[in-house]
């Protein structure tokens, strides 16, 4: 019985001490439930597959999933059909504005079919997941719209360019009906 409670003290004194000490990022690889330290980096607009009302307005986001770390800057170009999208605001995404560090942001267009978008975490790197920039749409036609990535690098703190893959959206754009008893809207709603 003695043996018994010896090795159980030195186990709990051991594991004390373990618990104790700091442990470097290098020591010890923490990897989030559910991902896999070997998978590609994405860049992607989200979300995949929406359906918005004709004359609304809605947001998608450009993003990064968690295999992205040390990023420093990036350079992307999003593409869309202007018959079907209107651009009303793009911003900063999450990623990059509550990281605490100086960040440089700026987008422009060519006249409605694409948004360039560039950034970059002054004198810092960020790992994902996270949106680097947001856009703002106005669904002005009926149809779907693809949204594309059509250039895109991102870079780390030695300008270095990083690998990743890319994937684009579909937004569904349909016209409300109304579905009152008494309107036309209803009658064509039930024979669709």
């Amino acid at each position: 019985m003695q043996d018994k409670i010896h090795i159980l003290a030195t186990l709990m004194l051991l594991t004390v001490i373990l618990w104790s000490m700091p442990a470097e990022s290098s020591d010890i690889p923490i990897i989030p439930a559910g991902t896999n330290d070997t998978s590609p980096c994405t860049l992607y607009v989200s979300p995949p597959d929406t359906l918005v009302f004709l004359d609304t307005e809605f947001w998608m986001d450009v993003v990064i999933n968690i295999s992205i770390v040390d990023l420093m800057g990036y350079d992307i170009v999003i593409t869309f059909d202007n018959t079907l999208l209107e651009v009303k605001d793009v911003v900063e995404g999450s990623l990059p504005s509550d990281s605490g560090h100086q960040t440089f942001f700026y987008y422009w267009g060519n006249g409605g079919t694409e948004i360039h978008a560039t950034g970059s975490i002054m004198g810092n790197t960020i790992d994902g997941p996270g949106a680097l920039f947001s856009i703002k749409f106005k669904a002005v036609s009926v149809g779907t719209a693809t949204l594309s990535v059509s250039y895109s690098e991102l870079r780390d703190e030695a300008n270095t360019s990083i690998a990743h893959e890319t994937e684009g959206a579909n937004v569904e754009i349909d016209i409300r009906i109304g579905v009152e008893k008494s309107t036309w809207g209803r009658l064509k709603m039930l024979y669709r």
